[in-house]
């Protein structure tokens, strides 16, 4: 609570001699705050006004560097995944990847913010969602002669596994914070000395470079949410996993944006008809009213008005009997 953390910062008994100092005493006649919006007024001059010119020319350098694409899969979503017994974060992280995997050919450093709220304090910590699980199952997912439920099985086994990386980062257990403030505390502490040679292994400078940059919003409130790619050949990927569609924002440096949205639409076209292969039955509980998929529902960022743009196309098949 905001309470809570104003404890925090001010220690409790001030906090709490401030709200009884304010607190009305009994009897007296409580005011209501006046919330009539009245409209600013800026006097700017001329330097204001061409600095802020100035200004808006570099931050349009910068956007324009950016594509953005939104993909609204509406074929299925959180409901069906857990009906399967998988995790929904964890399903739609190997799609993320796999869809990369099927570009290029190889996995990618992955990132995944995951929140450290159990600690006072705490905010997050570095998901590292590539595995040696992972890649076994994107390998499988491209192998023609393999059955279905073989792949499925390798899917289930990477799905254990990202649960098991994102449940130790949860725990205070990642790699990326305890290094970093290692590396913070010997230079501050040892300015005149070489950098340890742990921090010039290629190891090192590979997981530095994150090529898939994610973030699961849990408020189904929000329609998509999304923020750019943190390296030059990167993504930027955020995505929100509803009851019945999975909304993702991606967005690189002009990286064949389109063509990475395609590749994930397949994944989960694909990933599906495998999934109504080996278990038909639980199909039937998901069917879309109407026989078709529902939409995404929510609320933009800017509204309706804010932005020309055209709406997303909404993809996925209902799920069928």
């Amino acid at each position: 609570t905001i309470v809570r953390f104003a404890q925090t910062i001010s220690g409790a008994g001030r906090v709490n001699s401030f709200i009884e100092r304010d607190a009305p005493s009994s009897g007296e006649k409580i005011v209501p705050p006046d919330t009539l919006p009245r409209k600013i007024e800026f006097d700017l001059d001329d330097e204001i006004h061409t600095g802020i010119r100035f200004a808006e020319c570099r931050i349009s350098d910068m956007i324009v560097q950016n594509e953005t694409r939104i993909l609204e899969f509406t074929g299925y979503g959180k409901q069906y995944i857990v009906r399967n017994g998988m995790s929904p974060d964890a399903f739609v992280q190997m799609a993320i990847m796999t869809a990369y995997y099927n570009m290029y050919g190889r996995i990618a450093n992955t990132y995944e913010s995951v929140q450290t709220k159990r600690y006072k304090h705490g905010r997050t910590e570095a998901g590292r969602s590539a595995s040696q699980a992972a890649l076994e199952f994107m390998k499988a997912y491209n192998n023609s002669s393999l059955e279905t439920a073989d792949i499925i099985s390798k899917l289930n086994s990477a799905l254990a596994k990202h649960c098991k990386i994102t449940r130790a980062a949860a725990g205070g257990n990642g790699v990326d914070r305890l290094f970093f403030a290692l590396k913070s505390l010997h230079a501050k502490k040892h300015p005149n000395e070489p950098i340890p040679t742990l921090f010039l292994d290629k190891s090192w400078q590979v997981l530095q470079e994150t090529i898939l940059s994610t973030s699961n919003c849990g408020n189904e409130a929000l329609r998509h949410f999304g923020f750019g790619p943190v390296s030059q050949n990167g993504f930027g990927i955020g995505y929100i996993i509803k009851e019945d569609c999975i909304n993702i924002c991606v967005t690189s440096r002009h990286r064949q944006t389109d063509r990475y949205i395609n590749s994930l639409t397949a994944y989960f076209g694909r990933i599906q008809d495998m999934l109504l292969e080996i278990n038909p039955r639980i199909s039937r509980r998901f069917l879309a009213r109407d026989g078709t998929a529902e939409s995404g529902g929510g609320y933009s960022f800017f509204g309706e008005d804010d932005m020309e743009m055209d709406a997303p196309p909404k993809v996925g098949r209902p799920l069928r009997e």
